[in-house]
């Protein structure tokens, strides 16, 4: 069993990517595949590939063929939550004055 320091841990690491991070809000709205998030995110589909890896390997997101395409779904509803309570957060100062 994962200790809750060791939870933390894996939590702030899938954070500090802004791509996999990225990745998680477009999956939060609906399953997507791997040449769909790189185009939405004007990058390589390798790179969008290795975080959708990193959080499969987690268990984070899981993948259904459909036809020749994989698409990916997100199985944390929290992880979007969390991103969001983060980035509405009042811990980071004010930086616009």
């Amino acid at each position: 069993m994962q200790s809750d320091i060791s939870k933390a841990q894996t939590i702030f690491k899938i954070l500090c990517n802004k791509h996999r991070i990225e990745v998680i809000q477009r999956l939060a709205q609906k399953d997507r595949y791997v040449g769909e998030l790189a185009e939405g995110l004007k990058v390589k589909p390798s790179k969008v590939s290795k975080q959708i890896a990193y959080l499969k390997k987690l268990g984070y997101v899981s993948g259904h063929k459909s036809g020749l395409k994989t698409y990916y779904h997100l199985e944390s509803k929290n992880l979007p939550k969390l991103i969001k309570y983060v980035e509405n957060s009042t811990l980071f100062p004010n930086r616009s004055s």
